[in-house]
């Protein structure tokens, strides 16, 4: 207690900087030996917030304010890295406290501002999983999309770029679901079009394009469906993950592209089916809702002759 009472002085002598160490000093016990969880982002559940007086936590919020209007994030020292910056992490701490605790002055931030801490908004990578933490998380990010939204897409697309080198899955255009306007669709589909993406990182970028039903992204999804089906290895498995898109997220799953494929070549369609079971068996839909009968007739004579239930495995006791 008294050493943040300390860090509180500092920052109310003008040195707002000193915001960040308390955000880590406050993880602290009474008798701790070493600081606890740094990269959580809800202060009020930790000791210092909890053991603190009603004006020990008004001086706390007060010093939240200063830092988020006077500080810097310094987003070359660790945007598009894997560094854990805590003086901008500790600004989407901050916020995230003045939404709990001070939201008219939340609401009140000018886009400057906004546009300044926009980076750490969407690129903060640990925030607390509960439903409470998810809702401050969205809320800030649709507020920072509708204040700052060139920023927004920028950062985006750094961070996208940023995943598509570091792996298969691109999870941050999960968090701009709040965000959804024409706008951003035209990004994604500029990014979907440039070809620098790995095929199933492109295809998290077309799912999303699909299901909010951007007609241009379906028009390029179809267009990665040549007959014959593409001999390089990239090309191809972009074909596939296409086709795996449009059957499970339009409206009629592109037969009219998807199907002509999977007749001409049966290990693209096995590798294509493959994928689309794996999806609706997870989330409980039927690709028979989308095909006419005769669609779903023809389906099925395809899968039992590729799959027949003669070479069907045998399992014993429990499964999934």
């Amino acid at each position: 207690a008294k050493r943040i009472a300390v860090l509180l002085d500092k920052c109310e002598s003008g040195n707002s900087a000193a915001w960040w160490h308390l955000t880590i000093l406050m993880t602290l016990e009474p008798n701790s030996t070493h600081y606890d969880d740094e990269l959580g982002s809800d202060l009020i559940v930790l000791p210092g917030w909890k053991e603190a007086d009603l004006i020990t936590r008004e001086r706390i919020v007060e010093a939240a304010k200063r830092y988020v209007l006077e500080q810097d994030p310094e987003t070359d020292e660790w945007l598009g890295t894997n560094i854990v910056y805590r003086p901008a992490f500790a600004d989407y701490k901050a916020l995230r406290l003045l939404l709990q605790e001070a939201s008219d002055f939340v609401f009140s931030i000018s886009a400057e501002v906004w546009k300044k801490w926009t980076p750490i908004i969407l690129g903060y990578r640990y925030f607390t999983p509960d439903t409470e933490g998810k809702e401050h998380y969205q809320k800030l990010i649709k507020m920072a999309y509708d204040h700052a939204p060139n920023e927004s897409i920028q950062t985006l697309m750094l961070l996208i770029d940023k995943e598509n080198m570091e792996g298969e899955h691109i999870s941050i255009i999960d968090k701009v679901a709040p965000c959804w306007d024409d706008r951003l669709a035209n990004a994604l589909l500029v990014k979907v079009k440039g070809k620098k993406l790995k095929p199933n990182c492109m295809g998290y970028l077309l799912r999303e394009l699909l299901k909010h039903k951007v007609v241009e992204a379906k028009l390029f999804a179809e267009s990665l469906i040549p007959l014959p089906s593409p001999s390089g290895e990239k090309e191809r498995l972009e074909a596939i993950v296409a086709a795996h898109m449009l059957m499970a997220h339009t409206e009629d799953a592109g037969w009219s592209v998807v199907w002509p494929a999977i007749q001409q070549d049966a290990r693209f369609g096995q590798d294509v089916i493959s994928r689309v079971s794996y999806e609706f068996a997870r989330h409980a839909d039927s690709i028979g809702q989308k095909l006419t009968e005769e669609q779903v007739g023809n389906l099925y004579l395809w899968i039992v002759h590729q799959y027949p239930y003669a070479e069907d495995p045998k399992y014993e006791g429990f499964h999934s």
